[in-house]
């Protein structure tokens, strides 16, 4: 007998009606970028959230990038990084101008970033703190006094939180912490999806999302243009 590394049909067979109505639905309106069925799909994001709004890119780099956009980085500006991380962070840190300061963790602690090693990475230009629990690719999950912990020494110093949820849902029976939603944490990103606390960012990254849309319709016009 086979068994299949990957096999998504069990998950696929109770929602297959529903998901082929849904595409049906999409084929039949055109509506392929954006339309009603992504704001619709944002306003219940944001509900569930709790937060300011929810804002729907093209991929969850794209969603890092924009979100970092937001914050306006400027040249010299530094990012804490715990490692190891996404390989692709640094990069999109380094893209918006800014100095990537990493953190090693520690086996012994779980890949968890402490709250020493916060306070020790912090300079007078620090502007963000990225963060993603569970981590790819240690797995380490953040309990909640360390969570809060960070986000107490992140106030204190005017440090703006980023949060990569993407793997939220790997965290099983409330045993442990991914990101909840104090007030203090500005932004977050998951999959292809931005959402943030403050309603004014979430302006700012609808405005920032339009202006790529907008350069990559220039781009590929041009393209044709050259054909």
């Amino acid at each position: 007998m086979q068994v299949p590394l990957l096999d998504l049909r069990a998950q696929y067979s109770p929602l297959k009606a529903e998901i082929l109505e849904a595409v049906s639905e999409l084929c039949d309106s055109q509506r392929f970028i954006l339309g009603p069925k992504v704001e619709a799909f944002e306003q219940e994001l944001a509900a569930y959230c709790q937060s300011g709004g929810a804002v729907g890119v093209t991929s969850g780099s794209d969603a890092l990038l924009i979100a970092l956009m937001a914050e306006k980085i400027q040249p010299g500006d530094e990012i804490i990084i715990p490692e190891p991380c996404f390989v692709a962070y640094p990069a999109l840190a380094t893209m918006c101008g800014a100095k990537v300061v990493t953190v090693q963790t520690r086996k012994e602690d779980s890949f968890k970033l402490t709250p020493e090693q916060l306070k020790a990475a912090i300079t007078p230009k620090t502007k963000l703190l990225l963060l993603s629990y569970p981590s790819n690719p240690t797995g380490g999950v953040l309990n909640e006094d360390t969570y809060n912990a960070l986000c107490d020494i992140a106030r204190d110093k005017g440090i703006t939180i980023l949060a990569d949820e993407v793997y939220e849902p790997f965290v099983y029976e409330g045993k442990e912490l991914c990101f909840f939603y104090p007030e203090d944490r500005n932004a977050c990103a998951k999959w292809s999806m931005l959402w943030d606390i403050q309603r004014e960012r979430v302006m700012q990254i609808e405005k920032l999302r339009s202006a790529r849309r907008d350069l990559e319709k220039a781009e590929s016009e041009l393209l044709s243009a050259k054909q």
